[in-house]
C-alpha cells in the first residue's frame, strides 16, 4: 500500500475522532467560532496533505554522484565525529527549554483532572481572553455549567 494514502488513510481516522469530541465540546461547529476553527484545521490538514503530495509525487531529477572531498579519518584511527559543538548546543537548549516548559506547565497541575483535561488554568486563560463568561466559572475555577463556545 501506498504509504500517503495509508498516512493520511489511518491519520484521518484519528482525525477524525478527535474531530468528533472537538464537536461535542464545542471547539469546532458550522457556525461563529467553531466554523471558524473547522476551517482553520482542515486548511492546516489540506495544506500539509498537498506539500506531501508534491514532495513524495514531484518528478524530481537525480543529482550525479561526486567522491567524497571531506576530512575522512585515517586507516586504523579511533577518531569518529559523531557530531560538532553546535549539534550539541542545540540538542542541549531544546532539552533544557522542554524541561522549563514542562515544569511550568506541571507546577500548575493540581491532580489528574487538571493532568488530562487542562484543568482550572485553562478554564482562567479562556475567561481572561473572553472565551467564556464568568457565569460558567465558579471561584476555583472549576467549570459548573455548561461552559465554552457552542454549547
Amino acid at each position: 500500500m501506498d504509504p500517503y494514502l495509508y498516512q493520511y488513510g489511518v491519520g484521518g481516522i484519528v482525525f477524525g475522532v478527535g474531530l468528533y469530541f472537538a464537536v461535542r465540546q464545542g471547539f469546532v461547529g458550522l457556525s461563529g467560532r467553531g466554523l471558524r476553527n473547522l476551517v482553520i484545521l482542515l486548511g492546516v490538514l489540506i495544506f500539509f496533505m498537498v506539500i506531501q503530495g508534491y514532495l513524495q509525487y514531484a518528478p524530481m531529477a537525480e543529482a550525479r554522484p561526486v567522491p567524497f572531498a571531506g576530512d575522512a579519518p585515517d586507516e586504523g584511527s579511533s577518531r569518529t565525529s559523531i557530531g560538532t559543538a553546535v549539534d550539541y548546543a542545540v540538542i542541549a537548549v531544546y532539552m533544557i527549554a522542554i524541561l522549563v516548559i514542562g515544569t511550568a506547565f506541571a507546577r500548575r497541575n493540581t491532580g489528574t483532572r487538571d493532568f488530562f483535561f487542562g484543568g482550572a488554568w485553562t478554564v482562567r486563560a479562556g475567561r481572561h481572553r473572553g472565551v467564556w463568561d464568568n457565569s460558567d466559572v465558579d471561584r476555583s475555577g472549576d467549570q459548573t455549567g455548561s461552559a465554552g463556545p457552542g454549547s
